[in-house]
């Protein structure tokens, strides 16, 4: 619990490589915490790709570059923590025979511990779930081998249904909120002694705004930025896991048997995860939409799905860090690339890395560096105005910075 909360707050407050040691801690003792990486092992993976796609003489390190400095920053110092423990791991006197006799152990515990107790949490635990008349909240009857055999067909259908979910819902996800979410692959995964389940509080994470000075200026760690979803169906998700963790801590003290009240548990977990993947899904749906219709209109959109990772326009080589250009999802009130813009546009969560003296190191929405990187990169703007947008008509205004 120490090590994952600890995580998700060094996370958010910018400290990326001190959230990966911090988290470090919680896998190599316990193992499924380290599955809360998925997200950023994700976004890793997207960056690398957009960076190949986006060409050059040196393959690995366009695919290097191309992931976002705080995910290779986490994912690194996450690693090498890892890899510390380890090797330390083998002082405590057992020797090199530390890990092979952990790894026997554990599968065997493992194995039995959804019939173990009825205070587990998991989806191997639903699956013994098994009604009978006059008795909703029954667990299956007989040994312990065949309750875990009768539900096998079961625990897989729902491990299917909830990673079918997971891993497209965390495509495009805040990296906050991924980290939130990534709790329902070890919900899918493993079974869990009761008390862990104190970890399911990060939930209360989920719409939390994010880092309003995010170190390498990436507007999806702004407070309500980012992709479409997050400006609407993001702040339902908060009040929908707060209320449902709350509503889940009021049942399990309901008058009843305690396998009825871990079983409520369990059910309520699943279902939140399930919902809040839908949501997700559907605001992306809703996005790829509307991105199409724009797209079709002439308005000069990218395409859903475009390479991401890549260097903004008029970026110099080597320039920090500033993630995509901002045309999918863009927050409310900025016009996307190639979009006429009315009048100046206003921010809303305050510029990515702009310093205390105002100075303009940092990068506007539309992707642009201040005058010294882009005359670096080969533009002569003049310093009283911004270059046109690409594909801009002739006349028309881009956005502010």
């Amino acid at each position: 619990f120490a090590s994952t909360l600890a995580c998700a707050a060094l996370y958010r407050r910018g400290w990326y490589k001190s959230a990966g040691v911090a988290l470090t801690w919680g896998a190599m003792t316990r193992v499924f915490p380290g599955f809360l990486i998925l997200p950023f092992v994700i976004q890793a993976g997207k960056g690398a790709w957009g960076g190949l796609r986006a060409g050059g003489d040196d393959p690995l390190r366009a695919a290097w570059f191309g992931i976002k400095a705080r995910h290779r920053g986490f994912l690194l110092a996450f690693t090498l923590a890892c890899g510390v423990l380890f090797v330390g791991s083998h002082f405590t006197g057992r020797g090199l025979q530390t890990w092979p006799e952990w790894v026997d152990k554990i599968g065997r515990h493992s194995h039995t511990h959804a019939v173990t107790s009825n205070q587990r949490v998991g989806v191997g635990r639903l699956a013994i779930h098994a009604p009978t008349k006059g008795r909703f909240w029954a667990e299956r009857q007989g040994a312990r081998e065949a309750k875990l055999d009768g539900g096998h067909g079961i625990k897989r259908g729902l491990q299917g249904l909830g990673l079918l979910l997971l891993l497209p819902a965390l495509w495009r996800r805040r990296d906050i909120d991924g980290f939130v979410l990534a709790m329902f692959s070890v919900f899918c995964a493993v079974v869990l002694s009761r008390y862990y389940a104190s970890t399911w509080s990060i939930f209360f994470l989920l719409g939390a705004a994010g880092l309003p000075l995010a170190r390498d200026g990436d507007p999806d760690e702004q407070p309500m930025a980012g992709t479409g979803p997050d400006r609407g169906i993001m702040g339902l998700a908060g009040w929908l896991g707060g209320a449902v963790l709350l509503f889940m801590a009021a049942t399990y003290y309901a008058p009843g048997s305690t396998t009825a009240s871990y079983f409520y548990v369990n059910w309520m977990f699943y279902g939140l995860c399930v919902a809040l993947c839908l949501g997700f899904l559907f605001g992306d749906l809703r996005d790829w939409r509307a991105e199409r219709r724009l797209a079709a209109a002439g308005g000069g959109a990218e395409p859903w799905g475009a390479v991401e990772g890549a260097e903004p326009w008029g970026a110099a080589e080597g320039a920090a860090d500033v993630g995509p250009a901002r045309t999918w999802g863009a927050r409310d009130g900025e016009a996307a690339w190639g979009d006429e813009a009315d009048g100046d546009v206003t921010d809303d969560g305050g510029d990515a890395d702009a310093t205390d003296d105002g100075d303009a190191t940092d990068h506007d929405d539309a992707g642009y560096e201040d005058a010294t990187e882009h005359d670096a990169a080969g533009g002569d703007a003049p310093e009283d105005e911004a270059p046109e947008p690409p594909g801009a008509d002739e006349g028309e205004s881009p956005v502010d910075p």
